[in-house]
């Protein structure tokens, strides 16, 4: 979806976005019931350290009232929207809700029954890459980032003469770039190569070294015309020089 026209288009979006977020895994879920067990069994504490933020949350970052005239002047943010995600803090509603109830209910039999409970959803909530017969699904890098942009952020801090290269993207590739390499800045948005004349000007203004391009696209064929030196190719982005 990248057009808003009303609230209810943000709210579809946000239900795709968690629907997207905890897949075919039962983690959101489990969540919510670990904040509902500690806010009865654990009170005011627990509704301080959790349930508060929560509900800041629920009327702020995740409220499709107040996102709606955001995403309508800038609908680029859904893209990114899916980050916010991560400050949901899932992991430890899950291991505290298990780890007292673990601590204080019932007798050993019960405890044991909790325990079991507690290893059927951790593994059988997720994707499974336990069963794996190569062994678990690790990430092929600790930043977790996309293996595309961090090869296109290291070819272009490899070729940088400076601290704080500056490139422009013709998609939305920079934010996922500046994760594993925030040094890296976007200069402009777009790349209007079929302008040759604006194009250098942007460069020039800018002070941009590198231009990444979609490869096969039209603005990858136009730049490889206009003569910008090819630096590299990943799976599916070209890295140019502005450097002739």
């Amino acid at each position: 979806m990248s057009e808003y026209t009303g609230i209810r288009d943000v709210a579809e979006f946000l239900l795709e976005t968690v629907l997207s977020y905890q897949g075919r895994t039962w983690f959101l879920a489990a969540a919510l019931a670990g904040i509902i067990f500690l806010s009865v069994m654990r009170g005011r504490r627990a509704r301080t350290a959790f349930l508060y933020p929560l509900l800041f949350l629920a009327v702020s970052v995740f409220n499709p009232v107040l996102l709606f005239p955001i995403f309508v002047s800038h609908p680029e943010f859904g893209s990114q929207y899916y980050n916010f995600f991560w400050i949901l803090p899932v992991p430890f509603l899950i291991a505290g809700a298990a780890a007292w109830a673990l601590d204080h209910l019932g007798n050993g039999v019960l405890r044991a029954v909790l325990a079991a409970a507690a290893c059927v959803l951790v593994l059988g909530a997720g994707y499974q890459g336990w069963m794996n017969p190569e062994g678990p699904l690790l990430p092929r890098n600790p930043d977790k980032t996309e293996a595309e942009a961090e090869m296109v952020g290291s070819v272009i801090t490899a070729q940088s003469r400076s601290d704080f290269p500056k490139a422009a993207f013709e998609d939305e590739l920079a934010p996922k770039v500046r994760r594993s390499h925030p040094f890296v800045l976007a200069s402009f948005s777009g790349i209007p190569a079929d302008q040759e004349d604006v194009l250098l000007a942007e460069i020039e203004a800018t002070d941009t070294e590198f231009l990444v391009a979609v490869t096969g696209s039209g603005t990858d064929l136009a730049l490889r015309e206009l003569g910008f030196p090819l630096l590299a190719e990943t799976a599916s982005h070209s890295v140019f020089s502005t450097m002739y």
